[in-house]
């Protein structure tokens, strides 16, 4: 746990550019919403669309902080250090999960906070039957998923690298297409509409996320080779 700590604090000190930027950058809009902003559409647009951008970005920041040690040749001195196998994958995925998670925090604050006067009679408002700050937090939480969900794919993908000495570019794309066919094919069996189908989504995006992350971090520890 010790060895996790200090390679998770490393994982901050290195990547805070990407890292702090991306929450220090969040943070200036949404308070620029927060206070500046005038008119609901505006407001909706801009309160529920910050999130999606910072998923992009912490996504390859994840990507950057394992191609890095890769590229830098780094990577030998990590699995020789004397720490468990799998703290480290797993600290450089909870340092850039903390700043997803700040980010998501900030949205719901900031949805939470909105003192912009906010109609419930567009269509796709009485479709939901959601008030204007619960739909869009709903819609922060669908990208916090999507976060996890692609933080996992990444992981999956570093595991394989590691783990398959020959042809693991092919190994990866077969990867990639099996999550996106089976997201898609587990997706169209989810039951309900609207509100309990956008619930159900969500729900769903994080648990196929999460399952992903664990097996490529158990595959990580069991394979991954020098």
């Amino acid at each position: 746990m010790n060895g996790l700590l200090r390679l998770y604090l490393k994982e901050l000190r290195e990547h805070r550019s990407l890292l702090g930027g991306t929450v220090g950058a969040i943070a200036c809009l949404y308070a620029y919403v927060s206070i500046g902003v005038q008119g609901e559409a505006s407001t909706f647009l801009l309160a529920s669309f910050p999130i999606s951008i910072a998923t992009a970005s912490l996504t390859f920041g994840l990507l950057s902080a394992f191609w890095g040690e890769w590229k830098g040749q780094t990577h030998y001195l990590l699995l020789s250090l004397p720490v468990s196998r799998v703290a480290i994958p797993l600290s450089k995925y909870l340092s850039v999960l903390t700043a997803g998670m700040i980010v998501y925090l900030m949205a719901v604050l900031s949805i939470l906070g909105l003192k912009v006067p906010l109609e419930t009679s567009t269509q796709i408002l009485q479709q939901f039957q959601l008030d204007p700050k619960t739909l869009m937090i709903f819609f922060c939480t669908q990208s916090f998923a999507w976060l996890i969900l692609l933080l996992g794919v990444v992981v999956g993908c570093v595991s394989l690298r590691y783990s398959i000495s020959r042809a693991p570019s092919l190994a990866i794309a077969g990867f990639l297409i099996l999550v996106f066919v089976g997201y898609l094919y587990l997706l169209s069996g989810l039951l309900g509409d609207g509100v309990g189908f956008f619930r159900a989504q969500i729900a769903y995006t994080f648990l196929f996320g999460i399952v992903i992350t664990i097996c490529g971090l158990v595959l990580f520890d069991r394979k991954a080779e020098i």
